[in-house]
């Protein structure tokens, strides 16, 4: 009798802990969707890092199930072939991403707009995720997705913390692995994963999302840690991702992205948010040197000078990082008529910042103009790099040959790309750099 007792209280203890279980994660759910449903009213600055590793050894003896027992033992052997950052601006709004059904916008930094762009439209090239900001969460927590265990409790940093873990079948998932060139191909994938909550606060503290990809793609695995804290907006503290990590695994290499939030702000009445392209400026532009014909209409094909007025720091210099620039020379018509003064400001941006490593070693930096200002008027510039490739005629034998390097055909013609051979990861690009550019049809 007593060992029946004994069972039967053991049985009810456990059945106790399951039900205490299923309450928490009903209630830390209740308190993310809170959070999400507010996330609307917000923007926030978005950091992301990216380091590509070289695996070393006979790649070709590997398995994915080897080559994840080697990073999970700290086995693995690498190097550091290059690396690069991002800084994109994130919020919420009606829009769809390919990344599946998400409202997720990204612009670059400081635009104070958000169009019908998505993050990759933005990024073309690298290793790259979405969802971080939000659709994560919703698609674990606000949508009947997931299924759920309780993982047991353990203690992190000296806080005690309950596990629970998740899993997406396919059929279910909206997570899509992009690959290949220009990322034509795709392929949906489960997703598993875990979460650590805080019991006492209710609050989610780590989320880990893993995929493993098929044999048809590209890469072995994927993923994905989001750190999460209290963060203050608008008078109040709410729930934000702070910080988070994305890992891409092959068979030739290793991708890793740390990504981090931050200057998150409410919007105000001093924000301006667009969600259409802005409209083009109309008339023309007045000053000391009035252009013969509005800007908007400036003849493709004509030559021009600028520089860059401030130094580059590649340490931190970021693609979507916006930089100033100046004419050192007019833009003249064909007639030697001036229709852009010498001095007149340009406004551009960084689209890419990488760092080369191992026996290329050099920083490649790109920049696209985005607009001049004329007499106080700023109006779009559209134009392209002239790095001075003339064409001529072929004589016999090969006594000239001109290199083009690779060809990229994504990238876009009105982005300039700027090689610096041999910089150290601190280089400095000096105030005054100099480049020669033509000017575009609009």
């Amino acid at each position: 009798m007593r060992t029946r007792l004994a069972l039967l209280l053991a049985m009810s203890v456990a059945a106790q802990a399951q039900d205490d279980a299923k309450e928490l994660l009903l209630r830390v759910s209740q308190r993310v969707m809170e959070a999400v449903n507010r996330l609307p009213k917000y923007i926030c600055t978005l950091t992301i890092d990216r380091a590509e590793y070289k695996t070393n050894g006979i790649v070709e003896a590997h398995s994915c199930d080897k080559l994840a027992a080697e990073k999970e033992a700290g086995h693995l052997k690498r190097r550091l072939f290059a690396s690069d950052r991002l800084r994109l601006d994130v919020a919420i709004g009606k829009t769809q991403e390919i990344f599946g059904a998400t409202n997720e916008m990204y612009s670059w930094v400081g635009e104070n707009r958000f169009d019908n762009r998505g993050l990759l439209d933005l990024v073309q090239q690298g290793a790259i995720s979405t969802g971080a900001f939000s659709t994560l969460l919703v698609t674990i927590f606000g949508e009947d997705r997931a299924t759920f265990s309780y993982n047991g409790d353990l203690t992190v940093d000296g806080r005690m913390l309950s596990e629970f873990g998740f899993r997406i079948p396919v059929e279910k998932s909206n997570y899509l692995y992009l690959f290949g060139r220009d990322r034509r191909r795709q392929l949906r994938t489960a997703a598993e994963g875990t979460f650590l909550v805080d019991s006492k606060t209710l609050e989610l503290v780590r989320l880990t999302v893993r995929h493993a990809l098929p044999p048809e793609a590209d890469a072995c695995e994927t993923s994905q840690t989001l750190d999460y804290g209290r963060v203050t907006l608008g008078g109040s503290d709410f729930l934000l991702a702070t910080e988070g990590r994305l890992d891409i695994l092959s068979l030739a290499d290793e991708m890793e992205n740390h990504m981090a939030f931050s200057a998150c702000h409410e919007f105000t009445g001093q924000s301006t948010l667009s969600f259409e392209p802005p409209p083009e400026p109309s008339g023309s532009a007045t000053g000391s040197s009035d252009p013969a014909i509005p800007i908007s209409a400036l003849p493709p094909g004509l030559a021009f000078k600028l520089a860059f007025i401030d130094p580059i720091d590649t340490a931190v210099a970021a693609a979507g990082d916006p930089i100033r620039a100046k004419l050192t020379a007019p833009i003249r018509a064909r007639s030697s008529g001036v229709l852009v003064p010498e001095g007149a400001s340009v406004s551009a941006r960084i689209v890419k910042a990488e760092h080369l490593f191992a026996e290329n070693k050099s920083f490649v930096l790109a920049v696209k103009l985005e607009s001049v200002v004329i007499g106080g008027t700023v109006w779009p510039l559209k134009a392209a790099p002239d790095y001075g490739v003339r064409r001529f005629a072929k004589r016999p034998g090969l006594t000239h040959r001109i290199s083009l390097g690779l060809l990229n055909a994504s990238q876009d013609p009105d982005v300039g790309i700027f090689d610096f051979p041999g910089a150290a990861p601190n280089y400095v690009i000096k105030g005054g750099y100099a480049s020669n550019w033509q000017t575009l049809a609009p």
